[in-house]
C-alpha cells in the first residue's frame, strides 16, 4: 500500500474526516509540522502533545513531529515558534504558566500572547494535586499549615518554574493561611517531582500526568485537588475548598496555539481539525484516564480565550504583589 493511503486508512480509522485542501502543489502542509512543547518529555504538555501529534499528523498526512525545549521557565519554546516561518509549519504546545502567567510575573518574559498567538483548541483542561512525601508528617492541608506557621520560611515547595501555574497556586495558598514557604523552581514538572520524593524540598501543586506514578509507588501522598469537585482519581482526597480553602483555585489547561501571522485559512484548517480530534470518543477517553477533561470552543471562544485568560489572571497576580 502506498503511503498515502496509508495515511488516508489512519485517518479514517481515527474517525477523522480528511479536511480539503487547496490543489496539491500548494496544500498545506506540504512538509513535516513542529509542535513545539516547553517541557520535558513526561510532562503534562508533552502528554498532550504526543497525542494530538498521532490524530493530527494522520488527519493531514504529514508527520506532526514534539519538539521538547524546556527553558526561562517553559517559555522558550513559545519564543522559538515565533521566531519560525508563520506558515504552519511551526506550532506552539503550552499552558497557562508559561504562555499567559509568565509574561505577566517576569519583566524579562517579552511577550503578549493575546497578540502574538492564535488559539487553535484545547488539549485538555484539570486541575492539580498538593503533594507531599508519603513518609512526611503532614496528612492534611492543615497539618502542612501548621507546619509551616511554626517554622517561617523553613520549608520549601517546588514549582514547574518561575510563573508557573503550581508556582501561583502554592503563592496564592501561602498568602491564604499567612505562610511563608520557600520557592524552588525547577525546569519542568519531573525533576520537582524527583526532588519531592527526594526529601529535597518539602511539598507542590502538580498535575496528575507526572505525579501519578510517585503516588501510585508509595512516594508521594495526596493533600488536596483544585478543581471544585474531587477527582475521580482521587476520590479519597479532599478539594481545597473541602480542606478550608476555597480562594485557592485554578485549572490546568494545554492549547494548541499557532503565531498570530499564520495565514487565516492555514489557522482555520488547524482549527477544524483540532476541533474533530477533540470530539473523537478515543481521544476524550486518553485524557480522561490521564485525568483531564476536553472543552471544546467554537471560533468567537478561540479568538477571545487568549485576551480573556490574560485578563482573568493580572488582578489576582496584582492581589498576590507577583504582577511585574
Amino acid at each position: 500500500m502506498q503511503r498515502c493511503e496509508l495515511l488516508r486508512a489512519g485517518a479514517a480509522a481515527l474517525g477523522l474526516a480528511l479536511l480539503p485542501g487547496r490543489p496539491r502543489a500548494s496544500r498545506y502542509p506540504n512538509r513535516p509540522v513542529r509542535l513545539l512543547v516547553g517541557f520535558p518529555a513526561g510532562s503534562a504538555s508533552d502528554a498532550r502533545a504526543r497525542l494530538a501529534a498521532q490524530h493530527l499528523g494522520a488527519a493531514l498526512q504529514q508527520p506532526f513531529v514534539v519538539e521538547n525545549i524546556p527553558g526561562n521557565a517553559a517559555t522558550l519554546a513559545a519564543s522559538l515558534a515565533l521566531r519560525a516561518e508563520a506558515d504552519g509549519h511551526t506550532l506552539l504546545v503550552s499552558s497557562h504558566g508559561p504562555l499567559v502567567i509568565a509574561p505577566l510575573v517576569n519583566p524579562h518574559v517579552k511577550l503578549d500572547p493575546a497578540r502574538a498567538f492564535a488559539t487553535l483548541g484545547l488539549l485538555s483542561n484539570g486541575g492539580y494535586v498538593l503533594l507531599v512525601r508519603a513518609d512526611a508528617p503532614y496528612r492534611s492541608v492543615a497539618d502542612l499549615v501548621v507546619a509551616a506557621r511554626a517554622r517561617p520560611g523553613k520549608l520549601s515547595y517546588s514549582s514547574s518554574g518561575t510563573g508557573s501555574g503550581n508556582h501561583l497556586l502554592m503563592e496564592m495558598l501561602k498568602q491564604a493561611t499567612g505562610t511563608d514557604l520557600l520557592h524552588v523552581p525547577y525546569k519542568g514538572a519531573s525533576p520537582s517531582l524527583n526532588d519531592l520524593a527526594g526529601g529535597i524540598v518539602d511539598a507542590s501543586f502538580e498535575t496528575w500526568i507526572p505525579a501519578a506514578p510517585l503516588v501510585e509507588a508509595g512516594k508521594l501522598r495526596p493533600l488536596a485537588v483544585t478543581a471544585a469537585q474531587r477527582e475521580a482519581f482521587l476520590p479519597r482526597t479532599p478539594t481545597l475548598a473541602e480542606a478550608g480553602h476555597p480562594e485557592v483555585n485554578g485549572d490546568f489547561w494545554v492549547g494548541l496555539f499557532a503565531p498570530a501571522a499564520t495565514p487565516r485559512p492555514v489557522q482555520a484548517l488547524l482549527a477544524q481539525a483540532t476541533r474533530q480530534m477533540l470530539a473523537l470518543p478515543e481521544y476524550q477517553a486518553a485524557v480522561q484516564q490521564a485525568g483531564s477533561g476536553v472543552k471544546l470552543l467554537d471560533d468567537a471562544e478561540l479568538a477571545g480565550f487568549l485576551p480573556q485568560e490574560v485578563a482573568r489572571w493580572r488582578p489576582v497576580l496584582q492581589r498576590l504583589k507577583l504582577a511585574a
